[in-house]
């Protein structure tokens, strides 16, 4: 699902397995996240949805275009989500 950016800088979606939100240093395009929650719901997923926090905490940039929002961060790693 597409992030949801708030007035107040903070980016709200889904994992894998949880609900987060993310606290931005700036508003985006460029950006750094200085902090990062999420509900402590159990899955089958939880492997997937710990390397999808490692890399939204490596995200630096993001770029919106029509229901497709893509983050890209350091190494070269980035993100996609489209609106469903």
């Amino acid at each position: 699902l597409l992030p949801r950016l708030t007035p107040d800088r903070t980016r709200s979606g889904r994992a894998p397995c949880n609900r987060y939100s993310a606290k931005l240093t700036a508003p985006p395009p460029a950006f750094t996240i200085a902090s990062l929650t999420a509900t402590e719901m159990a899955c089958p997923d939880l492997d997937a949805e710990g390397r999808f926090f490692e890399t939204l905490l490596l995200m630096t940039h993001s770029e919106a275009q029509g229901d497709t929002l893509t983050m890209t961060g350091a190494a070269g790693r980035s993100m996609v989500f489209r609106r469903l």
